[in-house]
This record gives structure tokens, sequence and C-alpha cells, in this order.
């Protein structure tokens, strides 16, 4: 089951204002052994991807591309949601 509620405000009192923030917020899990960097890498690219797409005037993805991360963001969101149960 993937979720679709937005994460705004965290356990330890940090809240999300920008996908850069959250970007760096999910540095520290990392840093911390907590969280594998390939799931930092990728949130990083997503987000650039998703920036350009929308404050650039490079041409939109194509619908093969967005089906080619489909899995890829749940696999994310799933393993998102283990680091929050797991605190």
């Amino acid at each position: 089951m993937v979720s679709r509620r937005p994460i705004r405000s965290f356990a330890d009192g940090i809240r999300e204002k920008s996908h850069y923030c959250l970007e760096q917020y999910l540095g520290t899990y990392v840093s911390a052994g907590k969280l594998d960097a390939r799931w930092l890498s990728l949130f990083s690219r997503m987000r650039k991807r998703r920036e350009d797409s929308q404050y650039s005037f490079s041409p939109a993805p194509l619908p093969d591309e967005i089906e080619s991360v489909l899995d890829l963001t749940e696999q994310f969101i799933d393993r998102m949601e283990r680091l929050v149960s797991e605190r």
C-alpha cells in the first residue's frame, strides 16, 4: 500500500519546508547509517528532475520516462514508511 499523505512534520520536531530541506534531512539518516545512500541519491535526482520540469524550458518527461521511475518511487515510499516506523 502506498501512502499519498505528505510528510509535514517529523517525530523529532523538524518541519519540512521544501523538497531541498527534506533532502538534507534524509542526509542525516544516511550519515547516521540508518538509510542507504541510494535512497538519498534517488530522491535528489527526482527532485532535480521535477524542478527542471516545472521551472525550466526543458521538455516535459515522456510517458516512458515516467513509467520507468514508478517502481522505484513505490520502493522509495515503502522504505520511508519503514524508516518512520523504526523510530
